[in-house]
């Protein structure tokens, strides 16, 4: 079983390449049943013009970044444009430490916006 994050933010790229991953709530509505079958368990997809991250756990297979980086770059369809090296990627206890730093404003641009801790809310009701 593997939990693994990967992302893009403001420590990885810059603004304007960000804003070219941003997933809009129906778009990450769609991105669901496609995951699964990419032997996702549970995942969830947060966006903003700010950041994207994509938390995925499954207990099937071991979750490569690579591909994950690659689904998220294909959906947006900015392999073109956005190279893969923009993107970060974390596993294991990696995952649930960065969730908490970005979840507190921690890993905001401004210290402590808590503005990210709706969009995580947001997305995990999706």
């Amino acid at each position: 079983m593997t939990l693994a994050c990967v992302g893009i933010s403001h420590h990885t790229a810059p603004l304007g390449v960000l804003e070219e991953v941003f997933f809009s709530e129906p778009e990450v509505r769609a991105v669901f049943p496609e995951l699964k079958s990419l032997g996702i368990s549970e995942g969830v997809l947060f966006s903003s013009p700010g950041r994207t991250e994509l938390y995925a756990y499954s207990d099937q297979v071991d979750l490569l970044a690579d591909s994950l980086i690659y689904f998220l770059r294909k959906k947006r369809s900015i392999e073109a444009k956005v190279p893969a090296t923009n993107f970060f990627s974390l596993n294991g206890s990696n995952v649930t430490e960065h969730l908490f730093n970005v979840s507190t404003g921690i890993d905001s641009m401004i210290v402590g916006d808590n503005h990210v801790l709706a969009q995580i809310r947001s997305g995990f009701d999706l």
